[in-house]
């Protein structure tokens, strides 16, 4: 099953010229939010193609990184990742509680680490990429689901492809689907600690108005951004995650349909700490 999840993965974060052409057609009004998520996807495949990228997929740990280069690919990035971190947007940035270890301990103790959380990679943001599995419990196809549409995550034992269970805030009920620890492009680079999730790179940096520090493409082990109330950012790997928790906010346009599935009364969530 490891094998074919890497497979699915591999396909997904392969640059396709024609599949980034046909979206720019319709970009930007006519465009998803998924289909916008993707476009982002392919034009930082398209940067990491580049000869600076191919250079940097191969750096060590101890190798400067370096700057997204510039023109059109990076602007549209740049873009792209100022729609996606939008209000509006499902893979806009959540205020989270997360516990580490394992999961089941939200109902015995306080949170390890609670703020605005995204992905720290700027091809993630506030979205966690799955594998969806088929009704045979086998590995169908990569999503990306945005934390907007959860009120939380428990995930199994740590895997390279590791079960977790996605709980929504809608009628949906609950899914099991297969959580990548690594990300995507790591299977493309010649540095075994990338590919064993041993250790975290990020290249491609682009700089976007409105966020505290730079962003750029992750390559090794997944990493989550934790924003702390001075404005720096605490890093925490996917592998050390047991459960998290979104947080309702009472400006929420969804707020009535949220507290439904988790059994509250919307008058009850009168103040929140959502970004």
């Amino acid at each position: 099953m490891s094998e074919l999840c890497r497979e699915i993965q591999q396909a997904y974060w392969t640059f396709d010229a024609e599949e980034k052409a046909k979206l720019l057609k319709g970009y930007p009004d006519g465009l998803s939010w998924c289909e916008r998520l993707r476009l982002l996807h392919l034009a930082c495949l398209e940067l990491l193609n580049t000869e600076q990228g191919q250079k940097q997929l191969g750096a060590g740990e101890m190798e400067r990184a370096f700057n997204a280069p510039e023109g059109e690919t990076r602007d549209l990035c740049e873009a792209l990742v100022e729609q996606l971190m939008r209000e509006d947007s499902p893979y806009r940035p959540r205020y989270v509680l997360v516990w580490q270890g394992s999961s089941g301990q939200s109902n015995t103790r306080e949170p390890d680490i609670r703020g605005p959380f995204r992905n720290a990679s700027i091809t993630h943001l506030g979205a966690l990429e799955v594998v969806r599995l088929d009704e045979k419990e086998r590995p169908r196809e990569l999503a990306f689901v945005g934390l907007d549409e959860l009120r939380g995550v428990a995930f199994g034992r740590p895997a390279v492809f590791r079960a977790a269970k996605l709980f929504y805030d809608d009628d949906r009920g609950e899914e099991i689907v297969l959580s990548p620890l690594l990300y995507g492009v790591s299977w493309d680079t010649p540095n075994a600690y990338y590919r064993d999730g041993s250790m975290t790179r990020f290249c491609c940096h682009i700089e976007i108005e409105g966020l505290p520090s730079r962003v750029a493409v992750g390559v090794g082990h997944q990493d989550y951004a934790v924003m702390g109330a001075n404005g720096g950012a605490s890093l925490l790997g996917l592998g050390s995650v047991g459960e998290l928790v979104v947080a309702l906010s009472p400006d929420d346009p969804k707020l009535e349909q949220k507290c439904k599935a988790r059994g509250m009364d919307p008058d009850q969530v009168t103040s929140g700490p959502d970004p």
